[in-house]
């Protein structure tokens, strides 16, 4: 993977909008967890088991990352959405902290990219992360919606 530039530059462009979108999405789901409060206690359980399902996922994904043959197999895209969810889960859960100071080594060793100096364009990065934040909200609505009818 590393011989080939225009894959390098895909990684480069995906790893750039991960770290960009994931940490835009920590910050949205900091924002439902304060936004909580304004229900009632039984939304409040059901919002908050939603939200830990979501960091459970989110967690059994990125142990992938941990196994050498993931990276062997990884593609930009595959890549780039990892690290995503460790940026965005990081400060909810320790495993994607973890994976995500790990993450950071394995591209740094293995691509020699810096996490930090990486980019790719804003369009790209802003029309990615509106169609995230479409798909959350759209989700966030059908289940305060179900909450409201009485089902699930």
């Amino acid at each position: 993977m590393a011989d080939n530039k225009s894959v390098l530059e895909a990684l480069n462009v995906a790893v750039a909008a991960g770290d960009l979108l994931g940490e835009r999405l920590s910050l949205a789901t900091s924002d439902e967890l304060v936004e909580m409060e304004d229900h009632s206690p039984l939304e409040i359980a059901e919002l908050f088991e939603d939200f830990e399902s979501k960091r459970d996922a989110a967690v059994a994904e990125l142990a992938e990352t941990r196994a050498a043959g993931w990276w062997e197999s990884a593609t930009p895209y595959r890549i780039g959405h990892a690290y995503m969810l460790a940026r965005a889960w990081k400060d909810h859960a320790p495993e994607a902290a973890a994976a995500e100071a790990s993450m950071r080594s394995e591209l740094a060793e293995r691509y020699d990219i810096d996490v930090e100096t990486c980019h790719a364009p804003a369009q790209l990065i802003q029309d990615q992360y509106e169609r995230l934040q479409f798909e959350r909200l759209k989700a966030l609505k059908a289940k305060l919606r179900q909450m409201a009818d009485g089902t699930e």
